[in-house]
């Protein structure tokens, strides 16, 4: 069932997850966005693992906003994090509020802690995010990365 719809137009825009029987429709999002997509079995057994979070967002039934993640368990035995890996919304839907119905998609299914990283430079997104009730609690957070 699509939920958070909101109405743009004539076109609702939606968001709902993506689960194995959706392989088609996912690869479709993820291609949008990506240069490649796993082929079908890959993308279905991705969609399968429950630690694995897609949300597709749409306009009317037009394919037009991703966003995925990972659900991380701690260690320390605290309750599992869902990292947002990444949230794209075609050029042709943005600021309509898709974004933040895919992130209210993600904050109603996967309550508790989310976190993500993007860059202060990206004021799309962190407009989204702290709209969507995004803190930021150390404005001087740094991330590194390794290839």
């Amino acid at each position: 069932m699509d939920t958070n719809a909101r109405r743009q137009g004539e076109a609702a825009l939606s968001a709902r997850r993506l689960g194995p029987a959706d392989g088609g429709d996912a690869c479709e999002l993820v291609s949008m966005f990506y240069p490649s997509c796993p082929d079908g079995p890959m993308m279905r057994a991705w969609l399968g693992d429950p630690r694995h979070w897609m949300i597709g967002g749409y306009a009317g039934e037009t394919p037009a906003g991703l966003a995925w993640g990972h659900q991380l368990a701690r260690a320390d035995g605290g309750p599992d994090m869902l990292l947002v890996y990444s949230t794209d919304v075609a050029e042709a839907h943005r600021r309509r509020g898709l974004g933040r119905a895919m992130m209210d998609e993600l904050r109603r299914l996967k309550p508790g802690s989310m976190w993500l990283v993007t860059n202060e430079a990206n004021e799309a997104a962190m407009r989204l995010y702290e709209s969507a009730g995004g803190d930021r609690p150390q404005p001087d957070d740094v991330v590194f990365v390794w290839k």
